[in-house]
This record gives C-alpha cells, sequence and structure tokens, in this order.
C-alpha cells in the first residue's frame, strides 16, 4: 500500500495549526486529522511545526509507497527573496522552495501533486519543472501577497 499523503510542516507552524500532539483537529483538502495520524499506514506527518525538517526526513521516506497517487502538502511560511524567488520556511539550511520541490523529486518516480500553503504560495508553482513531466504544485496563497492558508484547525 503507498502513501495516500504526506503532510510536511514547516517552521512555527504550530500556532497557526494547533498542536498536533495534542487535541489539535486539522482540515486538510477534505480530510480531518487528529492527533495519531502517523499510525495510518496510508499517511505520513513530517514535521510537528515547532522547528525546520530535515531533507534526511524526507529522504527516509519508503520510495516504494510514494506512487502517483501520494499528494504532497506542505504547510509552512513563504516569502519572496530579493531576487523573487520563493522561499518556505522549511528545511534547514536552505529555504528555497525550488530545493524543497528537488527533495521531493528524488524520492519520486512518477508524476505527483504538491500543495504548497503558505504565504507568496502561488509564486511556487513555476518550480513544477522540477518534478516528474505530468506533475502538479498548486499554491494555496496569492502570487504576490499574504495568507491565511486553506489548513483550518479547532481544539476540542
Amino acid at each position: 500500500m503507498g502513501y495516500k499523503k504526506i503532510i510536511i510542516f514547516g517552521d512555527d507552524t504550530e500556532t497557526s495549526i494547533g498542536d498536533t500532539e495534542k487535541n489539535a483537529f486539522i482540515y486538510i483538502h477534505g480530510d480531518i486529522f487528529r492527533s495519531g495520524l502517523e499510525k495510518k499506514a496510508d499517511h505520513l506527518i513530517i514535521g510537528r511545526g515547532r522547528s525546520k525538517v530535515r531533507e534526511s526526513d524526507l529522504l527516509n521516506i519508503d520510495v516504494n509507497k510514494v506512487n502517483e497517487e501520494t499528494i504532497f502538502h506542505i504547510y509552512a511560511h513563504g516569502n519572496i527573496d530579493s531576487n523573487g524567488e520563493h522561499q518556505i520556511d522549511l528545511f534547514s539550511p536552505s529555504d528555497s522552495t525550488r530545493d524543497a520541490i528537488k527533495v521531493i523529486a528524488q524520492i519520486v518516480r512518477d508524476p505527483v501533486m504538491v500543495h504548497i500553503d503558505s504565504c507568496f504560495g502561488g509564486a511556487a508553482v513555476k518550480y513544477v519543472d522540477e518534478l516528474p513531466v505530468g506533475s502538479v504544485i498548486i499554491g494555496h496563497g496569492p502570487e504576490d501577497g499574504f495568507s491565511f492558508g486553506n489548513t483550518l484547525y479547532a481544539t476540542v
């Protein structure tokens, strides 16, 4: 069985999403998740929203579980640098969104869908050329502005 979703939380997002280890619900594209999601065989959560994740966290994913049905969802703070490139607060040491997409490209063989929930997220769609032909990047935020994103939460 492959992964249905791989959800990656970047640095300092826990205040926006609630604590995934306690009593938060997270709503992402039609699915409501509660703590323990990482125990579902077809879902993988990387990061807890408290610090940047390591590239090795992604590179250690079982590539045999990643296929054309896998959806990557990146939830992190975004920005545009002085060169007009999208930056995402996800990996250390690089904040380059292109570099993050290149890491994903190392673990996929088939076309995939990548959702990027960040400010200026629309500016990240141009990096689709780093992924296999037929892949899609959806930026959930304007190319030229801030956004709260499409992820909602509520605590019980």
